[in-house]
């Protein structure tokens, strides 16, 4: 059964503070590529807790149970890896790809 838009809470682009910028982004096919270049610069398990998050559609407790840690340990990987990705450094990186 999966999930409608309404009961899953994660959003990465709105997480992320994309705004318009993913609106040409993600006509121009590029935004996947970016968010996959810019998701390497964490750590392994933030990017397997963002991935479970935003690709596999997964709850925190969810996550928790696949990895061995609870859900609110897995809130705030998830907290930290989007911290990082809001970073002008790593943003920076996304904004560049859209040029």
């Amino acid at each position: 059964m999966k999930r409608s838009e309404l009961e899953y809470p994660y959003n990465l682009i709105e997480d992320l503070n994309l705004g318009s910028y993913s609106e040409r982004m993600l006509r121009g096919g590029e935004l996947k590529q970016a968010m996959e270049s810019v998701l390497l610069t964490l750590k392994d398990e933030e990017q397997n807790v963002i991935s479970l998050l935003y690709k596999d559609r997964k709850l925190c407790a969810e996550v928790g149970v696949l990895i061995g840690k609870s859900g609110t340990s897995v809130s705030q990987t998830r907290i930290a890896a989007i911290l990082k990705l809001r970073h002008p450094a790593r943003f920076k990186q996304l904004l560049l790809m859209r040029d």
